[in-house]
């Protein structure tokens, strides 16, 4: 007898889907993070490529069924086992399970969908934020494969230690020597 694992066969089309969430460290200091602050922030990752938009391909044919799985994106195997034979499916590993294969790459990414670019955010730091405490800043992350949405880029915000003042939760705490007239006596100090 034959069994099917893996579910029904039938074409897999390939559709866009959404980039990673990308997290980046944040170091803000103790008078940044009790009062709030704006931040300009760089770094260096993919973005979608402006020509294609990250499609791959510029050219509505630019692609083709594969040849090694008939555009299924899925290879059947048939095993024999002591209970009989079995068929299991994979994904193709020569489309990536698309089903298709590029033809005629975008000249500006190069088929990739995305170009590596520098750029510059600007990073609104909320009054009282804690170390571990994430930003979340919406589209920022890794771009998305055959025109899919971006994801997300995560800021892990690392407040540094002061070299006077404590943070204990929401308290400051600081530590001042005084004289012993002052502390039996009263007194103010800066």
């Amino acid at each position: 007898s034959i069994f099917d694992l893996g579910g029904g066969g039938g074409r897999r089309q390939a559709r866009p889907q959404r980039g990673s969430d990308l997290r980046m460290n944040l170091k803000v200091t103790l008078a940044e993070a009790f009062e709030g602050c704006q931040r300009d922030i760089e770094l260096t990752s993919d973005v979608t490529c402006p020509s294609c938009e990250g499609r791959m391909t510029l050219d509505p044919d630019g692609f083709q069924n594969c040849g090694n799985c008939k555009g299924t994106g899925q290879l059947h195997q048939a095993v024999r086992t002591p209970f009989g034979q079995l068929t299991q499916v994979a994904p193709c590993g020569a489309c990536q399970g698309r089903g298709r294969t590029l033809k005629k790459p975008c000249n500006e990414c190069s088929g990739r969908g995305a170009v590596n670019k520098k750029r510059k955010l600007q990073v609104k730091v909320p009054a009282g934020i804690d170390t571990g405490k994430l930003i979340r800043m919406p589209g920022e992350g890794a771009p998305g494969s055959l025109g899919g949405p971006p994801g997300d880029l995560y800021l892990a915000i690392d407040v540094e230690e002061h070299e006077k003042i404590e943070r204990r939760a929401d308290d400051l705490v600081i530590k001042q020597t005084i004289k012993f007239t002052e502390a039996a006596l009263g007194g103010t100090v800066q």
